[in-house]
């Protein structure tokens, strides 16, 4: 059993940290896709146009989260307003009515929105990386006392810590490379999704 050094850290990453991030992405995808189409869906474009999804629904993944194909390149089919008819009418759009677009604007800052899934992954990521710069000052903290204690000389086996001590440190560098990387994907998400709380 791996317990400390390089190859620890490193599967820990692949089995722990990666996933948990491929995880909270498609959930984030999910969020966003299925309350914009609902909202979408509500609402009515200038070409009377109803019912028509803002996303593909089988873009519930990073890698297929697209417009919906009845979108793209079709401004006058965004639903921004919704829907006023007198009975057995056609759909309309009522003047200067952007209640679906206002709606749609709120979305990242309802309960459970896109923006609240965002912040949760975000402050796990910020954990996590806390939790292993705390390591890597506890793992500084042992290195400097076994390298007092070898140059005291009253340690036999002193090289070996060292080496163990060594190779935690690795690990825990190799970590927290690791949560820079993945920060700069959460940067990247933000960004794109157009959910950058700056």
């Amino acid at each position: 059993m791996l317990i400390g050094g390089a190859a620890h850290g490193s599967i820990v990453v692949l089995n722990e940290t990666l996933p948990a991030l491929a995880s909270w992405l498609r959930r984030l995808t999910q969020v966003i896709v299925e309350s914009t189409d609902q909202l979408h869906q509500s609402g009515v474009g200038l070409d009377s146009s109803t019912n028509v999804a803002f996303f593909e629904p089988d873009g519930l993944t990073p890698p297929t989260f697209r417009l919906a194909s009845g979108i793209a390149g079709r401004g006058r089919r965004l639903a921004a307003a919704e829907p006023t008819q007198a009975r057995g009418q056609t759909p309309v759009r009522a003047t200067l009515d952007a209640s679906v677009a206002m709606a749609l604007a709120r979305l990242g800052s309802q309960i459970n929105g896109p923006w609240t899934v965002l912040v949760e992954g975000i402050t796990d990521l910020g954990v996590q990386v806390a939790e292993l710069d705390a390591k890597a000052d506890a793992a500084r903290v042992a290195l400097r006392r076994v390298e007092r204690t070898r140059q005291d000389g009253s340690a036999t086996t002193l090289n070996r810590k060292l080496a163990d001590l060594l190779a935690t440190q690795e690990a825990l560098d190799a970590a927290a490379r690791m949560d820079a990387t993945i920060s700069g994907v959460v940067d990247s998400v933000e960004v794109s999704t157009g959910l950058d709380p700056a």
